[in-house]
C-alpha cells in the first residue's frame, strides 16, 4: 500500500513523468520497505520500545541508499517522494553542495574548538534522523575527506541517509585514485 502512495505522490508531483521502469518498480518497493522499518510501530511493546530503549536498539538495520544512474532516470523524483512522506520533524533536505558549503561554514564559525566536525554531527544527529542529499559530487580532496568524516559520524549517531548521483559512490570524486576508494566503503554501509 505505501508503495502506491509513493507512486501516487511521485505521479501527481511531476505530472505522471515517472515512467514504468523495473528498476524504479525495485527502488520504490525497497525504499517504500525502509520508510516503513523507520516510521512504523507495529505493536504496542515497539512503541514502548521506542520510548525507552537507546537509539541504536531501535532503527532499521540499515541505515540508507546511495542512488546513482543517469540524468533523467528519476533518483531525484523518488527520493522526494519518500521525504514528502516522512514526519517534517525528523527530516532533512539539501542539495549536497549547499549541504557541504553549510559544513564548511560552520567549521570555520567553530574555529578554536575541539573536534568541530563531531560538534556539528551532532547538531545534524539532534535535529533529524533521515538525512537526504541530492546530486552527490565532491569538488577536491579536501572535501572528500570532509565528507567521509562527516559520513561516519551520522552513520554512528543512526541518522538514516539517502545520497542521489549521477556517478557510482567510485567516481564521485574523479582526483587521486587512493583517495575516491575512500568514501566507496561508506557507501556500502549505507546499502548493506
Amino acid at each position: 500500500l505505501l508503495s502506491y502512495v509513493i507512486m501516487l505522490a511521485c505521479r501527481q508531483k511531476k505530472q505522471q513523468q515517472l515512467q514504468d521502469d523495473a528498476q524504479q518498480e525495485q527502488l520504490i518497493d525497497t525504499i517504500n520497505h525502509f520508510f516503513h522499518d523507520i516510521t512504523h510501530e507495529k505493536n504496542p511493546l515497539q512503541k514502548l520500545a521506542h520510548k525507552f530503549l537507546p537509539t541504536s536498539l531501535n532503527h532499521s538495520k540499515q541505515q540508507g541508499f546511495y542512488i546513482w544512474g543517469p540524468s533523467g532516470i528519476g533518483k531525484t523524483l523518488i527520493m522526494d517522494c519518500f521525504y514528502s512522506c516522512l514526519d517534517p520533524d525528523i527530516r532533512l533536505r539539501q542539495h549536497s553542495v549547499k549541504f557541504i558549503q553549510y559544513i564548511h561554514q560552520q567549521l570555520t564559525k567553530l574555529q578554536g574548538h575541539a573536534n568541530p566536525l563531531s560538534l556539528i554531527a551532532n547538531e545534524i544527529i539532534n535535529k533529524t534522523r533521515v538525512l537526504c542529499l541530492d546530486e552527490f559530487q565532491i569538488i577536491n580532496v579536501a572535501d572528500l575527506m570532509l565528507w567521509r568524516n562527516l559520513l561516519q559520524h551520522l552513520l554512528q549517531g543512526n541518522i538514516h541517509i539517502i545520497i542521489t548521483s549521477n556517478n557510482p559512490p567510485e567516481e564521485c570524486y574523479k582526483g587521486a585514485d587512493k583517495q575516491q576508494q575512500k568514501l566507496a566503503p561508506l557507501a556500502a554501509d549505507l546499502n548493506s
